[in-house]
């Protein structure tokens, strides 16, 4: 579950980063932000699971 939370936080971070004009697509600044993103999510998901 929290690798899907994070597969999730990271499509919706690309995806308002490019709507927001932050950044465009394939940049590294995207891949840093889904990246932290997603584990972010899934670190607070496993967090507060247990």
């Amino acid at each position: 579950m929290a690798a899907l939370m994070g597969f999730i936080a990271a499509a919706a971070s690309s995806y308002l980063g490019q709507y927001t004009g932050f950044f465009q697509s394939g940049q590294m600044l995207e891949w840093l932000v889904a990246i932290l993103s997603s584990c972010t999510i899934g670190c607070i998901y496993t967090a507060f699971a247990k």
